[in-house]
């Protein structure tokens, strides 16, 4: 996520590299991630493994707000992030197009790696983080009680031409998930233990 405003040290996802200049001129969000269990039983069927390893991503000390569209049809779509915090007007910066997955959401923005109790990776992937989520929640006692985004990042039609992404502050979202497929046969009462490290 070149470009990306975040609070210093946020490293939590492939942490995007901060100018100090810009760091100093607007301070963002820290996102975070929130394992809210360590340890998980994954049930195969067949072949097919389905695991949610229950892993939030969290925006704290600020929202964080992407405004993503086009100006027209013709146009490529772009994202600027907006940077808010009390007292401050809002400030605006326009994010590279390499971080989006189209109108699906910032890509590439998690590595999800998995292993089994030898240290074997049996499976690992890049995934597209979609900020905006029907089931919210919050990650923190002093956040806002609502949430103002969307519940998706892309429209249901062609015609789109502007939305927003974002995690108010203090609130997190569960949006990592993966499938694959498992070494020899197995049944739906086969199940797999995994650590996750924080």
């Amino acid at each position: 996520m070149a470009g990306l405003v975040v609070a210093t040290g946020v490293s939590a996802v492939s942490a995007p590299a901060v100018q100090a200049n810009a760091a100093q001129a607007a301070q963002g969000p820290t996102i975070k991630l929130i394992a809210a269990q360590h340890t998980i039983t994954a049930q195969r069927f067949g072949k097919q493994v389905f695991v949610d390893p229950g892993i939030w991503v969290a925006s704290l000390g600020a929202p964080l707000r992407l405004d993503v569209g086009r100006a027209s049809y013709t146009d490529p779509v772009t994202i600027t992030q907006v940077i808010s915090q009390p007292g401050l007007p809002p400030q605006t910066r326009p994010l590279p197009a390499s971080v989006l997955d189209g109108w699906n959401g910032l890509k590439n923005f998690i590595s999800l790696t998995i292993k089994n109790k030898a240290g074997k990776v049996i499976a690992t992937t890049r995934m597209t983080l979609c900020p905006d989520t029907f089931d919210p929640e919050r990650a923190s006692p002093d956040s806002p009680p609502a949430s103002p985004y969307p519940q998706q990042c892309r429209a249901m039609d062609p015609f789109q031409i502007g939305t927003v992404w974002g995690i108010e502050r203090g609130w997190a979202v569960d949006r990592i998930a993966l499938r694959w497929t498992s070494e020899g046969e197995g049944s739906s009462n086969d199940t797999s233990t995994r650590a996750i490290r924080k």
